[in-house]
């Protein structure tokens, strides 16, 4: 067990959680917005990294990477959708009282799940096997990628967002 990465990702979910408790309104923005920054990124990665590294500057990159400008575009397109999307959802949709906040915490740590799996997806592979095999809590991230895309929308078929919650 390698402390330090355990600790980023352990530190990572606690600020995903209190999230997710804390701007009720913003997780499933934000969740939304995973899904959309992990698709976008996955398609649209290696290519805008190809076009950085080959177009008229392309000197200037030496020190660009695929995985650099995966994470760039991850976390743009999450600020994009998490700052301008949240007229989508009007806050009174997510319910009020104690289950509500739960599942609104639990959005927040699926929405983290899913952010923390695509960025060590988009590693190097000899990187990634670093990570892997020195953190337990990346291992587990890692390994339940599948998960992380199925459960948000499970609970929200299960939990029927308007009944349930409120």
């Amino acid at each position: 067990m390698n402390p330090s990465w355990d600790l980023v990702l352990m530190i990572f979910f606690m600020v995903s959680l209190l999230y997710g408790l804390l701007l009720r309104e913003r997780v499933v923005v934000t969740l939304l917005g995973a899904y959309a920054a992990v698709l976008i990124t996955e398609h649209w990665g290696e290519a805008i990294y190809k076009l950085l590294s080959q177009g008229p500057l392309s000197g200037s990159q030496e020190n660009l990477s695929i995985f650099t400008v995966q994470l760039v575009l991850l976390v743009a397109i999450l600020l994009v959708v998490s700052l301008k999307g949240g007229i989508l959802i009007h806050p009174a949709s997510v319910g009020r009282g104690l289950i509500a906040h739960l599942v609104m915490a639990l959005y927040g740590l699926l929405a983290a799940a899913l952010i923390a799996s695509a960025v060590i997806g988009f590693l190097p592979p000899a990187t990634q096997e670093i990570l892997l095999e020195s953190s337990n809590l990346a291992r587990f991230i890692s390994s339940h990628t599948t998960w992380w895309l199925i459960l948000p929308i499970i609970l929200m078929l299960v939990l029927n967002l308007k009944g349930i919650e409120e």
